[in-house]
């Protein structure tokens, strides 16, 4: 199966999502994902925000091979601000049997505070519903990061419970 790129432009920023190929080969050198999406990267110390990406990316590849045009559900949007990475979001999976699909995201460090993921998880959020199948949009956060508290929030997510020291939330489709 050949995928074509998907992107999602907003006010301020480019979503792109990697294709199985692109991102099977970012697992191998996770830093080199930028350049192959013809982003660049400003200076500053991305170790956080790399840590783990081999094996997220590996994953990610291989569970695309398997979903065949649900592919974008599963890839690492990386999220762009004129040219430049800012962070990356993206859904675990297609939507399950009840329609729901969990969104995760971060920014790199010196990135934050500035609306970034607001907007992007929006954009995300819009790109899910436009899919019939979603009836929600589902995420978790750690009790204490209140900035991804306010994200979901401005996103219109409510809270839905919690679990040991998360927190579950929901956007349900309008």
């Amino acid at each position: 199966m050949e995928e074509t790129r998907v992107a999602l432009k907003t006010e301020r920023l480019m979503l792109l999502a990697p294709t199985q190929k692109e991102l099977a080969a970012a697992a191998r050198d996770p830093a080199a994902l930028p350049q192959r999406l013809r982003m660049e990267i400003q200076s500053g110390n991305d170790r956080e925000f790399y840590k783990n990406k081999k094996t997220i990316y590996r994953a990610k590849s291989l569970l695309m091979e398997t979903v065949g045009g649900d592919w974008p559900f599963c890839t690492a949007w990386q999220i762009a601000r004129d040219g430049f990475l800012v962070g990356e979001a993206g859904f675990k999976g297609p939507p399950d049997e009840s329609g729901e699909l969990e969104i995760g995201y971060g920014l790199r460090k010196n990135q934050r505070g500035m609306g970034y993921m607001t907007e992007a998880v929006t954009a995300l959020c819009r790109y899910a519903f436009a899919d019939n199948r979603v009836s929600s949009v589902v995420a978790v956060t750690k009790w204490g990061n209140r900035a991804s508290h306010r994200v979901l929030l401005r996103c219109g997510f409510r809270r839905d419970g919690f679990c040991g020291f998360h927190f579950l939330w929901r956007l349900t489709r309008r």
